[in-house]
């Protein structure tokens, strides 16, 4: 195995494997080894694959500075993104999924953000392709992030952040297209392991929450590929995202939102579930957190729901920024 040694480096991109498709993860790599900027390097923590030896042949080609680490037991998906974080020597670092592909100026234009604008969190523009890595329109139906956030770099308010991604989730960017630093990481504890599928949304909440400087650019400098196969196809039609979720609703129910803000945050959750419901025959989880106010304040949230869904009205969101 390649050792990465003492250097300083501005990125460790870290990728978490687990049974990886072999031809997905050498495209990953190829779209390292195309970087334009090289002071970046590659750890890998695999979760008790059953194709290691496999995964160890590939990496023996790889040009990059690279080190790998690998657990006897699988100890699962969030536990193992910490450790593959826990190994990082890099100021920032990024951490991509085994199938996802990067941008030729990915890590450049994401570095050169954070230390201009002195963020902790770098979100770029959510990009999708599908198996045969041809472009794909957001694959979960939900708001887009085009709907929301204008063009152009944006320094993200924090407590805009939280009520947009209990809104609608993920509208930020995969692992795969989001800069931390590594310092904030690991000062407000990594990625939950408490999570089933939400995991990075619930950090990035969390990062918000402990007002990190977190800036947003209207670059695409990642792909994140969409497979019946990977771990968010498997989490939704599981139930597993609707958990989540609810669950990030009861964490942050005792903040001090408006009840017109609130209801819409419930309305939304009632409208994922009917949405994984219809589409992926995902059971109905149970909503544990309730509106506010009185019956017109609620039917108002209602109302508003319906009218963004058809696309009658602007993204609530929007009006956050």
């Amino acid at each position: 195995m390649r050792s990465v040694g003492e250097p300083s480096f501005a990125i460790s991109v870290c990728i978490p494997t687990f049974n990886p498709d072999l031809k997905y993860l050498k495209l990953l790599l190829e779209s390292l080894e195309r970087q334009t900027r090289a002071d970046f390097n590659v750890i890998v923590s695999d979760d008790a694959s059953a194709n290691a030896d496999l995964i160890k042949a590939v990496l023996s080609t790889c040009k990059l500075n690279w080190r790998a680490d690998w657990s006897p037991v699988s100890i699962g998906m969030a536990a193992n993104w910490n450790r593959c974080a826990q190994l990082a020597t890099g100021q920032f670092i990024l951490v991509t999924g085994q199938d996802d592909l990067l941008m030729p100026e990915a890590l450049e234009q994401l570095v050169s953000q954070a230390q201009a604008s002195n963020s902790d969190v770098v979100f770029s523009v959510p990009h999708f392709v599908t198996e045969s890595g041809d472009e794909l329109q957001n694959p979960s139906s939900a708001v887009t992030a085009d709907s929301i956030f204008p063009n152009g770099d944006v320094p993200m308010n924090n407590r805009a952040t939280i009520v947009l991604g209990l809104l609608y989730g993920n509208v930020f960017g995969d692992p795969c297209s989001t800069l931390i630093r590594l310092d904030s990481f690991r000062a407000l504890g990594g990625f939950s392991t408490e999570y089933e599928h939400a995991v990075d949304l619930e950090l990035w909440l969390r990062m918000a929450a402990g007002g990190v400087a977190i800036t947003r650019i209207s670059k695409v400098v990642a792909s994140h590929r969409a497979h019946q196969k990977n771990a968010t196809s498997v989490h939704v039609r599981s139930g597993a995202s609707q958990r989540d979720r609810d669950r990030l609703a009861v964490e942050y129910e005792a903040s001090e939102f408006a009840d017109a803000t609130w209801n819409r945050i419930v309305a939304r959750l009632h409208l994922h579930r009917l949405h994984d419901l219809m589409r992926y025959r995902t059971a109905s989880e149970p909503i544990s957190v309730r509106m506010r106010g009185g019956g017109r304040t609620r039917l108002r949230a209602i109302a508003g729901e319906i009218t963004e869904t058809f696309g009658w009205t602007e993204p609530i969101g929007r009006s956050l920024l």
